[in-house]
């Protein structure tokens, strides 16, 4: 398997810290959790701190509060992986995802793998955003037509959230891309300018994450 980074911003995250950690570190030891307390006011910062003393896959870094952009352009400048995933600390990876997302990312040979996801309120899963299972297209087609792509709850949706995603480091840094410096909607510029740069995606239905809704998304 390749190795993989995972971006983690954190603020004010405390409480979530150690099941979403742990859901990525049963992956394997071919990966890196590089999370960025953005000037948490609780005791994340301490959290991380005793997170990171536990598991040498993990590194910890502290910045002022910019938001979640710019703490993941700090977790990319210091990811080493040849793959990055970003993830927000109040969600979750199923069982088996990183296996699985490398798979289709190598036995695919594509720049970009979008899964089918789950979103939970904290007690239960109460919708599940099922992907378009097996479609693959080129960059060049995709960028011709992309409207079906703008919408991430859509069955072929790529636009929205950065974390249904696994991304190559290397186009990220070929091209000079990162989050811009906004506290709402990084994550689709974010996303758009990867698409610009791929030469193919692919998507499964398989669920792989579980995103955490609640009243502060």
């Amino acid at each position: 398997m390749k190795y993989i980074s995972f971006a983690i911003p954190c603020y004010n995250s405390e409480a979530y810290m150690e099941k979403a950690i742990n859901s990525i570190l049963v992956g394997g030891e071919d990966v890196e959790i590089i999370v960025v307390n953005d000037g948490s006011k609780d005791g994340s910062y301490m959290k991380c701190l005793a997170e990171a003393d536990k598991d040498r896959r993990i590194a910890v870094f502290g910045k002022n509060n910019e938001g979640p952009g710019a703490a993941r352009n700090l977790a990319l400048r210091k990811a080493t992986g040849d793959y990055i995933y970003f993830f927000d600390i109040d969600d979750y990876l199923e069982k088996n995802a990183i296996e699985k997302f490398v798979r289709y990312m190598e036995n695919e040979n594509t720049d970009l793998v979008v899964c089918s996801f789950s979103m939970f309120d904290g007690e239960k899963v109460f919708r599940t955003v099922k992907k378009a299972d097996g479609l693959k297209r080129t960059g060049g087609d995709t960028r011709k037509d992309y409207y079906e792509h703008m919408f991430m709850y859509g069955e072929r949706g790529i636009q929205g959230a950065a974390w249904f995603k696994l991304y190559k480091t290397d186009i990220i840094r070929k091209n000079g891309i990162e989050f811009p410096k906004l506290r709402k909607s990084e994550d689709d510029v974010f996303v758009a300018r990867y698409v610009n740069c791929i030469d193919s995606f692919y998507m499964t239905g398989d669920v792989l994450c579980r995103y955490y809704v609640n009243s502060y998304k």
